[in-house]
């Protein structure tokens, strides 16, 4: 293999960007954490109950290696096109702490990607990743 080859071989790195992406606001139950200081009327509008807790509105949809069997997330604050451009109309205000604490390229990201067919990390193997949670908890 020469030189050129070599270059041509390697993975071309993926660009996080969030505002081109979404996908982790479309694939995710978005929690909402009660010690949180949202008020009554914001988590009216924005949350809904689930299981004794508060999740975004839109985001109760199943999570499953087959994205085709499960019903769509989508936080209601989002907006946009995932994996095109995207918007959360609570960006600056008072999104849930989960959001901002989410890491682009995180092993959780590159989940959500795949799930929208969008670039992952080369390193990254959804199915791996779904075989491992399945062994430790059970889950299908």
């Amino acid at each position: 293999m020469n030189a050129q080859s070599a270059v041509e071989s390697q993975p071309m790195p993926i660009e996080y960007n969030c505002q081109t992406c979404g996908a982790c606001c479309a694939f995710f139950t978005v929690p909402v954490d009660s010690t949180e200081q949202h008020g009554p009327e914001w988590l009216k509008r924005w949350t809904q109950p689930d299981s004794g807790s508060r999740i975004m509105r839109g985001t109760k949809g199943g999570n499953g290696p087959d994205t085709s069997k499960r019903p769509l997330n989508r936080c209601i604050a989002l907006s946009g096109g995932v994996g095109v451009a995207v918007h959360c109309a609570l960006y600056s205000s008072e999104r849930p702490q989960v959001c901002p604490d989410f890491r682009p390229g995180c092993e959780l990201c590159n989940l959500a990607r795949s799930a929208y067919h969008l670039p992952v990390d080369a390193r990254f193997d959804s199915k791996a990743w779904w075989n491992t949670r399945q062994r430790v908890d059970g889950t299908p």
